[in-house]
């Protein structure tokens, strides 16, 4: 994780998202942080068909069965699909049919 500063304040980025430059020796490193971090869930109470990529037209991995809940990773820039860490590996459904629990506004746009 890196603490970062911007326009929009200050928070945390997973290094999964980031692409850092210069020298990490230089970043000093936080042995303790608080507060709490924003990790959405897809709270599923159906079933629901989760897809290789944001669109019905991709092949679909398969289908997951409710009642679960599934971390939110990943979404598109119009928030219509959602990427889930599932049961079944990452894919992707449409957020108009699964309840999220959490600020989407966190989670990284993809595409």
């Amino acid at each position: 994780w890196f603490l970062v500063q911007g326009s929009f304040g200050q928070g945390w980025v997973n290094s999964e998202f980031a692409v850092f430059r210069g020298s990490i020796q230089a970043v000093p490193i936080i042995n303790e942080a608080f507060g709490v971090l924003a990790s959405p869930v897809a709270v599923l109470s159906g079933s629901i068909t989760l897809y290789a990529a944001p669109g019905t037209n991709f092949g679909a991995i398969g289908t997951l069965t409710g009642p679960l809940e599934s971390p939110v990773v990943a979404r598109t820039a119009d928030g219509t699909w959602l990427q889930l860490n599932s049961s079944l590996g990452y894919g992707w459904v449409l957020a108009s049919q699964i309840q999220v629990r959490g600020d989407v506004g966190v989670v990284p746009v993809v595409g």
